[in-house]
């Protein structure tokens, strides 16, 4: 014969002491998804641009020295979109712009970290756009 056992409400709350330690694991696992980069955030344009080419917005993500994201440029009459991706190493942040669509390189921006809230650099239209270069500078918003 098969023995059923009955287990009482009470016996599946938890005890003050185990809320502790379910919260303090679920707190550390949460940290180890590691910790946001420097260049996380939203980036808007705050040199005057010089050309319709020039990325007006920057949604960037950092991991290690990894950067992926997202922007905008302004087209004929409407925003471009940007899928963004890139490097840092050391001082140096390099990143490209491609066609999320298609993904035809559109540029790149080799910039530094100014201040921290205060990207600067040089922006290089792909070839295809003329390969025309300028001087840019975004703040975080």
């Amino acid at each position: 014969m098969t023995a059923l056992r009955v287990v009482s409400l009470p016996s599946l709350i938890l005890s003050p002491t185990h809320r502790v330690v379910v919260g303090l694991t679920l707190l550390l696992a949460s940290a180890c998804a590691g910790p946001s980069g420097p260049l996380d955030g939203e980036w808007k344009l705050a040199s005057t641009p010089s050309s319709p080419l020039d990325p007006r917005t920057l949604i960037l993500h950092q991991r290690d020295t990894t950067i992926t994201g997202s922007g905008t440029a302004m087209g004929v009459d409407v925003p471009v979109e940007l899928a963004v991706t890139g490097s840092v190493q050391g001082d140096a942040i390099e990143i490209q712009f491609r066609d999320p669509y298609n993904g035809s390189d559109l540029g790149r921006f080799t910039a530094t970290l100014a201040k921290p809230n205060q990207l600067v650099g040089r922006f290089t239209a792909s070839v295809v756009y003329g390969g025309l270069s300028d001087s840019l500078m975004y703040a975080r918003q």
